[in-house]
């Protein structure tokens, strides 16, 4: 009996397993492409809607930090990511610039993502420095 009980758990335990890698594959948003929304720096929750990423399919990285846009140039391999460390910006004084700050460091020390459905993490020598999600993209209406 009890091999039986432990046949079944690790049995239900691997369809479990196998259900979720489906999920992720098939629902996963791509990288390049996509309006990311940071809701996490640090492990810190950001109550701004301000901080966006977006990754162009050119290589070419752009978005907006507090108040100040950036952009720049990627490169990107499987599941490695690196941000060329001279991301160009505005220069406007922002209410919160130590965190917009921040921000623009936490993109340059990355080296490599992992995306979870809408859910794209940016990790720095294994550790999660930002959670963003993506974007739900606009819906143009049909033309009457």
């Amino acid at each position: 009996m009890r091999t039986f009980r432990f046949a079944l758990i690790v049995a239900l335990a691997f369809s479990l397993a196998a259900c979720c890698a489906c999920r992720r594959s098939r629902s996963a948003v791509p990288l390049q492409g996509t309006e990311w929304a940071l809701s996490q720096l640090y492990g810190t929750p950001v109550p701004s809607d301000n901080y966006r990423v977006t990754l162009a399919e050119d290589g070419r990285i752009s978005g907006i930090g507090d108040c100040n846009r950036f952009t720049g140039t990627y490169t990107q391999d499987g599941s490695s990511l690196k941000i060329a460390d001279n991301l160009a910006s505005t220069r406007m004084m922002c209410l919160n610039q130590a965190q917009e700050d921040k921000f623009l460091g936490m993109l340059r020390e990355i080296d490599s993502y992992n995306i979870d459905g809408s859910h794209l993490m940016l990790i720095a020598h294994g550790d999660v420095m930002g959670i963003f999600e993506a974007i739900p993209a606009l819906v143009a209406e049909p033309a009457r």
